[in-house]
């Protein structure tokens, strides 16, 4: 099964702890647009110029994991 954008999207930011908007363009092809996905849907938010994943961004993680 190929996973989603927005689980793709989840799975880079989660593996960088942290990111600022440039360093998620020069590193993930989904773009800006994913980026406001991810914080419009409430898995990931923005703190000081650095984005991160919420806890909604890792439950749904989670929940993509699990069979």
């Amino acid at each position: 099964m190929q996973e989603d954008a927005i689980t793709q999207g989840l799975q880079y930011l989660a593996r960088e702890f942290s990111l600022s908007r440039q360093e998620w363009r020069d590193h993930h092809r989904g773009g800006d647009s994913l980026l406001d996905a991810l914080v419009g849907h409430g898995y990931a938010q923005e703190q000081g110029e650095r984005f991160g994943i919420t806890a909604r961004g890792q439950a749904r993680l989670h929940a993509e994991a699990t069979p």
